[in-house]
């Protein structure tokens, strides 16, 4: 009986290691990872690592005892079969969009389950949306590259005129 009672405690001392480690992140997205070769979660690892990220695997009854009561618990009825958990302590939906292009790239039959970030629970149609927007330098050179358009007109006109201009005072 005591042996069970301490495998019961290790157990409890486990999921609230994951239970603090994943409420100390500002970024968490969940996806399937069936039919993902190795050599693919490898390159997704070291993708997610870049960014100041992190790829987990927990058992699944863990990882729902350790989000029940947290602002995670959203998560809860999506978990179900193999799935990662992927985490960045940067508040930013870039995680969950890489994840989505990447798996998009590998594999299109696995999904994001959902993603986390800035206090919000998104789920796979609005995930689906977040992976098709800009990121924030592309929003940036689209932005600049409409603003200087039409200097660069002005700018060739002038420079024509003043052809023009030589031209005909010669």
């Amino acid at each position: 009986m005591p042996l069970l009672r301490k495998a019961h405690s290790i157990k409890n001392v486990q999921i609230e290691q994951i239970k603090k480690y994943l409420l100390t992140q500002k970024s968490v997205v969940m996806f399937h990872h069936q039919n993902l070769q190795v050599k693919h979660l490898q390159e997704l690892r070291t993708n997610i690592k870049e960014m100041t990220g992190k790829i987990s695997v927990y058992k699944n009854t863990f990882l729902k005892r350790a989000i029940q009561d947290t602002v995670l618990k959203q998560f809860n009825n999506k978990i179900a079969g193999p799935i990662i958990v992927a985490t960045s302590s940067e508040s930013s939906p870039l995680l969950t969009k890489k994840i989505y292009q990447f798996l998009k790239k590998v594999n299109p039959k696995s999904e994001i389950i959902a993603s986390f970030y800035d206090g919000d629970f998104y789920e796979k149609e609005a995930i689906q949306e977040l992976a098709l927007l800009p990121s924030r330098d592309e929003l940036l050179q689209q932005i600049m590259s409409t603003l200087l358009t039409p200097l660069w007109n002005l700018n060739s006109l002038l420079m024509i005129k003043q052809e023009v201009d030589n031209l005909t005072n010669k």
